[in-house]
C-alpha cells in the first residue's frame, strides 16, 4: 500500500496472486496492528496508510 495512495482487496489480490478474502484479511491485520487504514465508501473498503 505504501507505493500507491490506496488499495483494495481485489487490487492486493491481483498483485500477489492470491484469493480476494485472503487480500482482505491481510488487509485488515495490517489496519489491526495500525499499519493501515480504512475507507468503507459506496465506492468499497479501500485501505490506506495510517500516518498517524
Amino acid at each position: 500500500v505504501k507505493t500507491v495512495t490506496s488499495m483494495s482487496a481485489d487490487q492486493l489480490a491481483n498483485q500477489l496472486g492470491i484469493p480476494v478474502i485472503v487480500a482482505r484479511e491481510r488487509l485488515i491485520a495490517a489496519e489491526t496492528n495500525s499499519l493501515l487504514c480504512r475507507d468503507d465508501s459506496i465506492e468499497g473498503l479501500r485501505f490506506y496508510p495510517n500516518l498517524f
